[in-house]
């Protein structure tokens, strides 16, 4: 194992930590390391020698986990689901690599600080404790849900040195970022896997350029249409997406957009926040709020940037984006704002709405589920 590490590119596995990553106080330092040693993962996946599919997920959120089950479920061959969740108990194999792997330390002490630098060599010996179970293992097939995460960056990285196919999926809509550069960049330019499920074309080409030793299966999203509720006595509403907090002055444009509509249709306002954001950062108007989570039944959305403008497009939902100078997937420019004034004039023009976002997200429910259990039955015909 020792000898594969040293040709692990650890600054991609810990590329979105380097970009995160704050000065730690010695008492920060110290309960993170107090925490690894007590800590160790489950070692539950040994008593399954053979697996055709070990797929891994480090991130627990409600919109990806129902894609990556969604996903999960499409594989009929032989799989397991690996746990990333640790128990206590003393964790002797991190007592003894924390002491003999101080190369890595150099590395990270010497690429930010020495604060920084330790709390990143204490995750990434933490992580090689995974690298050590997966030795007993025998998987054909490594599947994880987002490469540029850490420990799943490290894990495909791992599994390539051992001539095992990894494969990852795509957790959101990617964007051009080459005149923003931002974290999200690393969702291209970082992924180490040898395949890529892609939602649609427009990601196929955004990976051709950054990354083209990848191989692209568009699959697109399983996304299912859900039935729109048929009464007349529900108030029309107006829906909003927000974006990332970082996009939070342009949340509150889209907002004050909606409110000034309602006010004028006597309709009332759905707000859905982004799972990273807190309603505590806007002021809402509780007069013109439906305090609904679905957008489903809404006359129309408003977004800026997110990826969620894409997915209700292609369920046949009505969507205008806000503009801005913010790099951005191509939208049509029939579904694009900057006043309330052009937004209105564009509400009332016809437009082919899920066109336009197949160019994004090419297949959906069934047709989409149908191409997941197509490329693992690939996989397997090819081993």
């Amino acid at each position: 194992m020792r000898d594969k590490i040293k040709k692990i590119n650890f600054f991609k596995v810990f590329g979105v930590t380097f970009f995160e990553v704050k000065e730690k106080s010695f008492i920060m330092l110290l309960k993170f390391f107090l925490a690894s040693i007590l800590k160790k993962f489950d070692h539950s996946i040994l008593k399954h020698k053979e697996i055709d599919f070990l797929f891994v997920k480090s991130q627990d959120r409600k919109d990806y986990n129902w894609l990556y089950e969604k996903i999960y479920s499409q594989c009929s061959y032989k799989k397991y689901d690996f746990s990333l969740k640790r128990s206590y108990g003393i964790n002797f194999f991190f007592l003894k690599n924390s002491v003999s792997n101080l190369e890595l330390l150099y590395i990270f002490v010497k690429k930010s600080s020495l604060s920084e630098g330790l709390f990143i060599y204490f995750k990434a010996i933490s992580y090689l404790e995974i690298l050590n179970i997966l030795d007993n293992v025998n998987y054909k097939h490594l599947i994880v849900f987002s490469d540029v995460q850490p420990v799943e960056n490290l894990m495909v990285q791992y599994s390539n040195l051992r001539g095992i196919n990894t494969v990852t999926m795509q957790h959101g809509l990617y964007i051009d970022y080459n005149n923003f550069p931002n974290i999200n960049m690393l969702n291209y330019i970082d992924v180490s896997s040898k395949y890529l499920l892609a939602w649609g074309e427009t990601t196929e080409k955004l990976f051709n350029k950054y990354n083209p030793s990848i191989k692209v299966e568009i699959c697109g999203k399983p996304l299912e249409k859900k039935q729109k509720k048929s009464n007349s006595n529900i108030h029309e509403t107006i829906g909003v997406v927000f974006d990332i907090p970082l996009f939070k002055e342009f949340n509150k444009k889209l907002l004050l957009a909606a409110y000034e509509i309602a006010k004028k249709r006597k309709m009332k306002v759905i707000v859905k926040l982004h799972p990273q954001d807190s309603i505590e950062n806007y002021t809402f108007d509780n007069t013109l709020m439906n305090n609904s989570n679905s957008l489903e039944d809404s006359s129309y959305i408003l977004a800026h940037t997110t990826s969620m403008i894409y997915e209700l497009l292609v369920l046949g939902q009505r969507v205008y984006k806000l503009r801005s100078g913010i790099p951005a997937n191509t939208l049509n420019d029939d579904l694009i704002f900057s006043t309330v004034e052009e937004l209105e004039d564009k509400i009332s023009n016809d437009f082919n709405f899920v066109s336009e976002a197949k160019k994004h997200i090419k297949y959906i429910g069934e047709e989409s589920n149908d191409r997941y259990r197509k490329f693992f039955e690939k996989l397997i015909e090819d081993s």
